[in-house]
C-alpha cells in the first residue's frame, strides 16, 4: 500500500487506496461468511451425526446423514446470515463512498481548472 498524499488525478492517493483495499477486505469477509455455512456445517455434521435428528422439544427421531448436515447448515446460516448481510452492506456504502470521493475530486479538479467552473 503506498501511503502517501500526493495526488493521481486530482484525487488523493491515500484515500482511494484505503477505500479500494477495504472494500476487498469487506468482499472477502462476505464470501468467507457464506463459505462458513456449509463448511461449518458439514464439519459439525462429521463430529455429531449418531443417526438422531433432535428436534425443539427434545424428541430424537432417526434420520439420514443428509438430513442431519442440512439442519447443521440451517442454525449455521441463523448466525452466518446476519454477518453477510451487514459486510455486503458496508461494501456497498464504501463502494458508493468510494464513487461518490472520486467524483468530487473530479468535479472540483473541473471547477478549479475552468476558473469559473464553465
Amino acid at each position: 500500500m503506498n501511503i502517501s498524499f500526493r495526488k493521481k488525478n486530482n484525487i488523493p492517493a491515500l484515500d482511494i487506496e484505503f477505500f479500494r483495499i477495504i472494500n476487498w477486505v469487506f468482499l472477502a469477509l462476505s464470501l468467507c461468511f457464506a463459505l462458513a455455512i456449509p463448511v461449518v456445517g458439514i464439519g459439525s455434521t462429521v463430529a455429531n451425526w449418531d443417526g438422531m435428528c433432535y428436534g425443539f422439544t427434545d424428541s430424537q427421531l432417526p434420520c439420514s446423514w443428509w438430513e442431519f448436515a442440512k439442519n447443521e447448515m440451517f442454525w449455521n446460516s441463523l448466525m452466518f446470515v446476519p454477518l453477510i448481510v451487514m459486510t455486503l452492506g458496508l461494501w456497498g456504502l464504501l463502494t458508493i463512498t468510494r464513487w461518490g470521493m472520486r467524483s468530487y475530486w473530479e468535479t472540483k479538479s473541473i471547477q478549479t481548472k475552468g476558473g469559473n467552473g464553465i
